[in-house]
């Protein structure tokens, strides 16, 4: 019987191993997944930057961290480490200039879209005098830039809304804003303020909804909120109302629409000084809103 100790042990450490083994190998993968590639501008100057963000999503079942690599024409320039649990998502952001011209394949872990790099490519200035120069005109304040237009497409969540171009993602305002699916923000202050557009998709809304019901919770979301006038359109055929309100922060147009128990609202904000400049903009903006 002393010579069948050895031969229970080995059985033993055996199993301890095959069963560490089964449990390594029936883990689940940590799977992530890379969409809504976007290039904003899709055409820059050469030297000038432009900016490819892109949604990464854990659609695995367990935590994990995954490095999203900036390809550009094949070559990795940049990457970030993406740690989320799981079923979570976040935004991802790279910054791209050129000193060349050209059209660029951009790529983000298999995602790809093209950046048109327009003008002469970047070479040494020789060193020389400067002339006098006549001091131009100053510019009107609140006067905005001549605007184009792209397109966000969120398939995810079932629709699109054209914004200007050059207006830059608003990762703080997705994170601090309940039910917000996309914001962005343009790059010039107005008196120390950044005019910007929102979208917020808020489920389980009982429908059909009053136009009071409509209204309700934005008096809690902006402090000194006071509507200033509404009116009556359609999206798709769905009855809407578009709302101009003022609140502490200045003044704002707002499309409100409900479908399928879900209230959207789409809502541009500026200053109270420089809301005549913008409101043609935030129509646009409005106007270029719809269901995909």
């Amino acid at each position: 019987m002393h010579h069948n100790k050895p031969s229970i042990v080995f059985v033993a450490l055996l199993m301890a191993t095959l069963a560490i083994a089964g449990v390594a190998c029936c883990a689940p993968p940590v799977t992530f997944e890379v969409t809504n590639l976007v290039i904003t501008p899709t055409e820059v100057g050469v030297g000038e930057e432009a900016t490819v963000t892109a949604n990464v999503t854990n659609t695995g079942e367990v935590d994990g961290t995954k490095a999203i690599s900036l390809k550009i024409d094949g070559v990795v320039e940049d990457s970030e480490d993406v740690t989320l649990a799981a079923g979570a998502n976040q935004t991802v952001t790279f910054t791209v200039t050129k000193d060349a011209a050209g059209t660029y394949e951009i790529e983000v872990d298999g995602q790809t879209g093209n950046l048109t790099v327009t003008g002469a490519d970047v070479t040494p200035t020789p060193e020389v005098t400067p002339t006098p120069a006549a001091t131009p005109p100053a510019t009107p304040e609140g006067t905005p830039t001549p605007v184009t237009y792209a397109t966000w497409t969120d398939e995810e969540n079932g629709y699109a809304i054209d914004y200007p171009e050059h207006w830059a993602w608003d990762d703080q305002k997705v994170a601090e804003t309940e039910n917000c699916l996309a914001a962005f923000k343009s790059p010039t202050a107005e008196d120390g303020f950044y005019p910007y557009l929102y979208v917020t998709a808020t489920p389980d809304v009982p429908y059909p909804v009053s136009m009071v019901l409509m209204l309700a919770p934005w008096a809690d979301t902006y402090p000194g909120y006071s509507r200033v006038s509404h009116e009556d359109t359609t999206v798709e055929g769905v009855d809407a109302i578009i709302v101009v309100f003022t609140c502490d922060e200045g003044k704002a147009k707002q499309l409100l629409v409900v479908k399928e128990n879900t209230l959207w609202a789409v809502t541009c904000l500026t200053t109270e000084g420089t809301f005549d400049v913008y409101e043609s903009i935030f129509d646009l903006i409005i106007a270029g809103y719809f269901w995909i």
